[in-house]
């Protein structure tokens, strides 16, 4: 059997390189493959890569049932995250910050969305509830949010974040079908965080965005003033 021993193969023309003809079993003895993207031959994805070593995209056809992390984003001294990459693979999805602070003392983390990808005012309504607990443990209180209605009205997902060193924010968003055309797209929330005044918050959030005809395409997570300190943003899909 012949051997070809070179260091690189490079296309003649066009885009593709093709090893072996339609039929052939192709063996490639080697310890590594190294690719951002592997398709099948009918030139579907099957997953991607951004190239650190995240998986951007993993074909609905063998993520398999549960969570599929779509992306993970890490804020450094942010005026705000955006988080794109909502589509029809998934009905739901999970938004997820961890250790998200504030450079601003006293300033709430608001979400806003988009159905066009560049304006993040889609109309929303979401009511509240609010667990509050002081520091010493002698101040405990429960009370609704209440609730705000509006076009470019941000869901509130924690208000009153305090930025000294020990302080910050967590919390899960679920968004169901926003990539329907014919009906609202519901969402609930849940978070926890350090108040400005030394108090520990957890909030409950329930409500949808007014867009029966129109798709959500993203979020926006931001402060109220200041930027994102520091803090994870994560996406993913749930099948």
């Amino acid at each position: 059997m012949s051997k070809l021993k070179v260091r690189n193969i490079e296309k003649v023309s066009g885009t593709n390189i093709t090893l072996g003809a339609s039929g052939d079993t192709t063996t490639i003895s080697s310890d590594v493959i190294k690719t951002n993207v592997w398709k099948d031959s009918g030139g579907n994805t099957l997953w991607s890569s951004d190239g650190s070593g995240t998986v951007s995209s993993v074909n609905a056809g063998i993520a398999g049932a549960g969570l599929v992390l779509i992306s993970d984003t890490a804020a450094s001294d942010d005026a705000n995250v955006t988080i794109t990459g909502l589509s029809s693979a998934y009905d739901e999805y999970m938004f997820l910050w961890i250790g998200v602070k504030p450079a601003t003392n006293s300033v709430n983390l608001n979400v806003y969305a988009t159905n066009d990808g560049t304006n993040y005012t889609a109309t929303s309504s979401n009511p509240s509830q609010v667990v509050h607990q002081g520091e010493s443990e002698s101040t405990n209180w429960f009370t609704n949010g209440g609730s705000t209605t509006g076009t470019a009205s941000p869901m509130v997902a924690c208000y009153d974040v305090g930025s000294d060193a020990d302080q910050s924010c967590m919390g899960q968003l679920y968004l169901c079908q926003p990539s329907s055309t014919t009906t609202i797209k519901n969402f609930f929330c849940r978070a926890k965080w350090s108040h400005a005044g030394d108090y520990t918050h957890m909030l409950w959030n329930a409500g949808y965005y007014v867009l029966e005809s129109s798709a959500i395409t993203g979020l926006r997570f931001s402060f109220s003033s200041g930027n994102i300190a520091v803090g994870n943003f994560q996406l993913y899909g749930i099948k």
